[in-house]
């Protein structure tokens, strides 16, 4: 583990396991011990994979989109990406805002019935669309939306995990 990782974040607990590596909840030395998460991306895994199949998640794009959202102005619908850099052990590490919620998927499995109530899956809807909104506005197709991808924090949703989406340089009217 690199210098920066060690000095800089502590490892609370893990969260996930993601396609290429984990994601885990960490305490950030460098924001006040605020909690994020980071998910970290094996490139060699990556690499292996996509040999295997082209149509995998792809953390080259990935790394593209995340690192333009970094330059625009946080959106309350997406998931804001704080930082990124590569890992002494070619792994490519993403901090993100930490979404205590967890995801859609979990927000309706743990709902009575498996429901959630009508106004609230309007609320919820209308703020995918506006974070999609966004994502087009920017040149953004995130290609992947579903309940494991948007994140709830707060009652509030944020798209995250953009993988399989793609950026263009140009304005949404040249699609």
């Amino acid at each position: 583990m690199p210098m920066l990782f060690a000095n800089r974040f502590r490892l609370r607990r893990p969260l996930s396991d993601a396609l290429y590596g984990p994601v885990g909840l960490y305490e950030d030395a460098h924001c006040g011990n605020e909690l994020v998460a980071i998910k970290q991306v094996s490139l060699s895994r990556a690499v292996a994979s996509l040999r295997l199949n082209p149509n995998m998640d792809n953390p080259w794009s990935e790394h593209r989109v995340v690192s333009h959202l970094m330059t625009l102005p946080p959106h309350v619908n997406i998931v804001h990406f704080r930082d990124e850099f590569l890992h002494a052990q070619n792994t490519w590490c993403v901090v993100m805002e930490f979404c205590p919620g967890g995801d859609l998927w979990n927000l309706l499995e743990h709902a009575p019935k498996n429901r959630l109530p009508e106004v609230m899956t309007q609320q919820l809807f209308l703020q995918c669309v506006r974070g999609v909104q966004f994502l087009h506005a920017h040149g953004i197709a995130h290609r992947d939306l579903s309940l494991e991808n948007v994140f709830y924090c707060r009652g509030v949703c944020k798209i995250g995990d953009f993988g399989l989406s793609t950026y263009r340089r140009t304005t949404p009217t040249q699609w």
